[in-house]
């Protein structure tokens, strides 16, 4: 799938939410980059190696927890 400005039209899909929520459970949902402003509890999944870049998008492996 082709990302688009702003990427709603790849993240707000049903394979992607799940990957989130897969992501965001396999890290009790906290924070796994720990940021400077990190406020600990995560609700964000972040690609490591970010898709653009030939990251696996629904690889669990390839995602992190973020705040």
């Amino acid at each position: 799938m082709a990302w688009k400005s702003g990427g709603s039209s790849r993240t707000g899909t049903a394979a992607h939410k799940r990957w989130r929520l897969a992501v965001l459970r396999r890290a009790g949902h906290q924070c796994e980059i720990r940021g400077p402003r990190c406020i600990g509890h995560a609700n964000i999944g972040d690609h490591i190696l970010a898709v653009a870049e030939g990251g696996a998008e629904f690889d669990i492996a390839n995602g992190q927890a973020a705040c």
